[in-house]
């Protein structure tokens, strides 16, 4: 029996377990098996990835083929993979046309006046967030728009207007702006950070068809709510009211409007600055990242910092300002611990690992490593690369 891999450009294994009368195998790349057992056999695959260093291409196999191999004969299986289309690029929210951009991994190495390898014209509001599966949730740009409204893998690959999928709106969020920020936890649960000091849980079978819901998990009382992240332990971070304040995962299977279990007041490396938290994200090593919109700050807060509970103040671990001009919102992290980011208008760039652990202040700011400045740019809100990479405590992660 011929077994052919197709799809899969070269260097990139596949995961293909054939399954016969004599158990499972598991193969990964194309091969001829003589002598083997007569019976029913099936191929069924499961997702690769290549080794891009920034961010990789993403490749997922068609449904399982079977075939039955008879005594004195000869048969064939084909599995036949294909790059699922969001992967290997970095994406944006803009205020152009074209809400949301997508920037393929090539053009990520070097500053470059390139245009976006993806743009879509779709009413991309304050933030988006992805599936594990690649389908993008984006927050409804106006009144006029659902409150979340998703778009398929499959039709993120070209250029183009986009109709959503599915329309979600929130029952009873009648204030403005309505939602400030959107992230998914481990098990596919979105989180929405909304108007009000209120914090919504959309479960996964919520998300699963368009309408309108009314969510029964509410924290309340969140003073000032903006960004919201979880770390690895399933831990939620909130921006809120300039400090960083965290809500224990044992708590979160609940509607709660108590005080958070611990509140952080971050302060510059040099303890000589207050930094008000306006975006959050997590590293691989467990480090919380902080964004300062006003102050232009990107500041570190080590792991071992965010462990106790209570109202406490915290030394950076690192700090830096950028360039008066910047204009910072949620950052991201690519496979190589570069850390991208809005930059001035029309803007978005990447400061290199090792500058990531330079303090430096407004009188000598960090500068990029790489500028990206294509035309239709635009103002850059929050970021995020689809895969994000391995060991991030984001539900779009891949291993």
């Amino acid at each position: 029996m011929a077994l052919t891999i197709l799809g899969l450009p070269e260097g990139v294994e596949a995961d293909v377990t054939l399954s016969g009368p004599s158990g499972d195998e598991e193969l990964h790349s194309s091969e001829l098996l003589s002598e083997i057992a007569t019976g029913g056999y099936t191929a069924s695959g499961s997702e690769v990835l290549d080794d891009d260093p920034i961010v990789r291409t993403l490749y997922r196999p068609g449904p399982e083929v079977s075939v039955c191999v008879a005594a004195d004969s000869e048969a064939a299986l084909e599995v036949e993979y294909t790059m699922v289309p969001p992967s290997n690029k970095l994406w944006i929210l803009s205020d152009d046309d074209a809400r949301v951009q997508g920037f393929a991994s090539d053009l990520l190495t070097d500053s470059n006046e390139d245009v976006a390898t993806v743009a879509l014209t779709i009413p991309g509001g304050t933030d988006l967030a992805f599936e594990r599966s690649g389908h993008l949730w984006v927050v409804g740009a106006t009144v006029a728009e659902p409150h979340l409204l998703r778009y398929p893998a499959g039709e993120l690959g070209e250029s183009g207007d986009l109709e959503p999928d599915r329309e979600i709106v929130i029952d009873d969020l009648g204030c403005l702006p309505a939602i400030r920020a959107i992230a998914f936890d481990g098990t596919g649960q979105l989180w929405v950070s909304a108007c009000g000091g209120k914090i919504y849980r959309l479960t996964a079978d919520e998300l699963a068809s368009s309408g309108t819901r009314a969510p029964t998990i509410v924290l309340g009382n969140v003073s000032e709510n903006r960004d919201v992240a979880f770390d690895t332990v399933g831990n939620l971070w909130v921006a809120s009211d300039g400090a960083a304040v965290r809500y224990d995962a044992d708590r979160l299977d609940a509607s709660d409007s108590e005080a958070p279990d611990a509140t952080l007041s971050v302060r510059n490396a040099t303890d000589t600055q207050d930094i008000s938290v306006d975006y959050l994200t997590f590293d691989t090593s467990g480090n919380l990242w902080v964004t300062d919109f006003g102050g232009n700050f990107v500041a570190q807060l080590a792991a071992s910092d965010l462990a106790d509970g209570g109202e406490r103040s915290v030394v950076s671990a690192s700090s830096l300002v950028l360039s008066v001009s910047a204009l910072l919102n949620r950052p991201a992290f690519d496979g190589e611990g570069g850390l991208w980011i809005s930059y001035a208008a029309g803007r978005v760039a990447r400061i290199a690992p090792a500058d990531l652990l330079v303090n430096t202040t407004a009188g000598d700011p960090t500068l990029p490593e790489v500028i990206l400045s294509g035309a239709g740019i635009g103002n850059t809100a929050n970021v995020a690369f689809f895969p994000a990479p391995s060991g991030l405590p984001l539900y779009h992660a891949w291993p």
